[in-house]
């Protein structure tokens, strides 16, 4: 942990030494937000990972995605929540249209503030139908 933090602390003096910016993000916030990574994507589904890490007594009691087919979602859009603990979670929307790009956001409310992540996108896929049965 100590070799960590030297070596943490000797780069945020060096930029070329490559730390990246969701850790400075992170010492910067009391709360951070992202979307990891997009799992699999069909005709009206999406699933992806969140991650959501807050400060030691950040008392975060909402966590959830906003989506929307129109970039900079927010809480007047669709929302999905996920509970109001920190950590790593599935996420899973349904009811999607097909060949649309959809725009999400992970947010999380700490003490009546909205804390947004940064925005990604995903397109779902064309519904083809073969004998009267969709394919994805």
């Amino acid at each position: 942990v100590f070799l960590f933090l030297v070596a943490l602390l000797s780069c945020t003096t060096f930029p070329a030494c490559g730390v990246d910016d969701e850790i400075n993000n992170l010492l910067e916030s009391d709360v951070w937000t992202e979307i990891d990574s997009l799992i699999f994507t069909s005709t009206s589904h999406a699933i992806f990972y969140t991650n959501v890490r807050a400060r030691e007594g950040v008392n975060v009691s909402e966590l959830g995605v906003v989506y929307s087919t129109s970039q900079n979602p927010n809480l007047s859009n669709n929302k999905k929540l996920l509970g109001n603990s920190v950590g790593r979670k599935l996420c899973e929307l349904w009811d999607l249209q097909a060949n649309t790009t959809y725009y999400v956001r992970i947010y999380a409310i700490c003490d009546e503030d909205v804390v947004y992540g940064e925005e990604k996108s995903f397109t779902t896929k064309i519904a083809t139908y073969e004998n009267g049965y969709e394919y994805t």
